[in-house]
């Protein structure tokens, strides 16, 4: 069994058609997390229609009165641990397996938990706490232009790129203005995009 950290954005929504190049779908568990977030509505939204769409199961967890959520779009402490946390307990519980996550270069300069050095501790972790889990992050070293066109020849990916949802404001039709909205439009801009998008 393996699972994936699937938020509903553009990253762990191409994540999981990458996974899916190598695991079966029946092998995969997509595992969301409403933590109150403000976007959480359209988020865990498009998370849902992207993995039923895949064929994955979805599973939602619920922390949202553990988490201090601060304004959108803001830094919430520890958000990534409580999720490897939280997702490597159930998986362990399964038999184990890969725990993959979509974090990518561009997430490191405003987030602690999205960095080389926080994989690899939680993996550390893990050994020591004795789960049969590993920490899998292979976006980490690119950005979100680089992933769009490494997954432009995977039509699945395409279907998940145009269902995720990328606005911290949580508006039914994105603000386009916020740093979510902004790396989205960057990224898509990068890359020449079927119609989809």
């Amino acid at each position: 069994m393996n699972a994936l950290l699937l938020s509903g954005g553009l990253d762990s929504a191409l994540l999981l058609h990458h996974v899916l190049e190598n695991v079966k779908a029946s092998d995969l568990l997509a595992i969301s997390v409403d933590y109150g977030q403000a976007h959480g509505e359209q988020e865990l939204g498009a998370a849902r229609e992207v993995a039923h769409w895949a064929g994955v199961r979805h599973a939602v967890l619920q922390f949202s009165n553990t988490l201090a959520v601060p304004e959108p779009g803001g830094v919430v402490p520890g958000r990534n641990l409580a999720f490897v946390a939280s997702s490597a307990s159930w998986l362990d519980s399964a038999g184990g397996g890969d725990l993959f996550m979509g974090i990518c270069s561009e997430d490191e300069a405003g987030f602690p938990d999205c960095r080389a050095g926080f994989v690899e501790s939680c993996n550390d972790l893990l050994s020591i706490c004795e789960l049969r889990v590993r920490l899998v992050a292979p976006w980490l070293r690119l950005s979100k232009g680089e992933i769009l066109q490494k997954m432009l020849g995977n039509p699945g990916a395409m279907q998940a790129a145009a269902r995720s949802y990328s606005c911290y404001l949580g508006a039914a039709n994105p603000c386009g203005e916020c740093a979510a909205c902004v790396k989205r439009a960057r990224a898509l801009g990068s890359v020449s995009m079927p119609a989809c998008l």
